[in-house]
């Protein structure tokens, strides 16, 4: 799954940062006869200088169940520079009925900050 949404983020960032854009994708995800798994919904945000990327998975029917109802968020922030993006943040973030876990990760000082919240 993490593939998938390491190719989408690679895709979407080839495009032209002129302007301000935006695009969203929503993409199922399934497995052979287990059937669905999960939804994934992606977005990005390019506002001349500055980009935002941000993709939301949720796990959906049994996955659901055995994840305990998991929700996981990518997010990446930045700065566009001669139709480069230059990160400045990536964060992720992981929620099921019982825990929140924050992981941030800082391109300026190379430091991760993790909080971990207990229901």
């Amino acid at each position: 799954m993490i593939k998938i949404f390491t190719l989408l983020i690679f895709i979407i960032s080839l495009v032209n940062a002129n302007n301000h854009k935006q695009i969203e994708a929503s993409y199922d995800v399934s497995y052979g006869i287990l059937g669905k798994l999960g939804i994934a919904k992606a977005s990005i945000d390019i506002d001349h200088d500055t980009y935002t990327i941000k993709v939301i998975a949720k796990a959906t029917g049994m996955a659901k169940f055995f994840s305990n109802g998991k929700v996981e968020t990518y997010t990446s922030t930045g700065l566009v520079k001669d139709n480069t993006f230059i990160p400045k943040t990536y964060t992720k973030t992981s929620k099921t009925n019982n825990k929140n876990l924050k992981k941030q990760y800082c391109r300026r000082d190379i430091t991760k900050q993790t909080k971990s919240i207990n229901y």
